[in-house]
């Protein structure tokens, strides 16, 4: 039986973290056999201000050249060293709109956004977060800046708030196959005071730690996931509503260095 080839879509707002965004996308796409599309989009107001509009069309077409030179530069050098299929474009446009387009081009299973460093959410300024999670009811990686996920080195995954054995992952197996053993999983519960326990997922051994819900308990997350060398924190969005789900992601986003991995919407089969 052939194998799925699996589609993953960076949404980048080309701001210094792209390289960092798509080392970890590679490596990602090498682990559960994917291609990958890189897309980014501009406000012509980014580009031209207040400008007349020959002055402003010069603009655009300079920004174009510069940008195209970019991406062509980092795209293909990953492509070739990396031996992917990696498509890449651009855009200027309405923010949601343009997205929303490309993604229905697209049809991703996973879509990757960058962590901004300080103020990661002046790219999502516009509830961007809120927006994919919305649009796109797959995978979404929220990729960190500095732990970066490497291919050729063992997977270090946490699993937070996940009450069954399996991920709620149609690639999940894919990703089982690089994991180091043992894996971390984190529950924050009403009421509980700190234990661990031992558990598994897909058949591997994990430590099971359990933090009681407080003020202090993504600080505590934070400390164990440092201690323990996490680099993917996998989140299951199905234990969420919508608006707790992207209220959360935000603070995690905001307090841990590590990319978050939420799973989508529906309970898929496992390949």
């Amino acid at each position: 039986m052939k194998k799925k080839q699996y589609k993953i879509l960076v949404l980048s707002d080309m701001k210094g973290t792209e390289e960092t965004i798509m080392r970890s996308t590679v490596s990602l796409a090498k682990m559960i056999h994917a291609e990958i599309d890189f897309f980014h989009v501009e406000k012509p107001t980014d580009i031209v201000g207040q400008d007349n509009p020959l002055s402003a069309k010069r603009l655009i077409n300079k920004s174009h050249f510069a940008t195209r030179k970019k991406l062509s530069t980092l795209i293909n050098s990953l492509s070739t060293s990396h031996d992917l299929v990696i498509n890449y474009s651009f855009s200027v446009g309405h923010i949601k709109s343009e997205m929303a387009r490309f993604i229905d081009q697209s049809k991703p299973d996973i879509i990757v956004l960058g962590k901004r460093k300080f103020k990661w959410f002046k790219f999502v300024g516009d509830d961007i977060t809120s927006f994919i999670m919305k649009k796109h009811r797959g995978a979404i990686m929220i990729a960190a800046n500095n732990n970066v996920i490497e291919h050729d080195k063992a997977l270090s995954l946490g699993v937070l708030n996940e009450d069954t054995n399996r991920l709620n992952l149609e690639f999940a197996q894919h990703l089982m196959n690089y994991t180091q053993e043992p894996l971390s999983s984190f529950q924050i519960v009403a009421g509980a005071s700190a234990m661990q326990n031992t558990l598994s997922f897909h058949g591997k051994k994990a430590i099971n730690y359990v933090f009681q819900e407080n003020d202090g308990a993504i600080d505590n997350l934070a400390k164990y996931l440092s201690k323990k060398n996490v680099n993917l924190l996998c989140v299951n969005r199905k234990r969420y509503h919508s608006k707790s789900l992207i209220s959360d992601v935000k603070h995690l986003v905001n307090k841990l260095n590590v990319s978050l991995l939420i799973t989508g919407e529906e309970r898929l089969a496992i390949q």
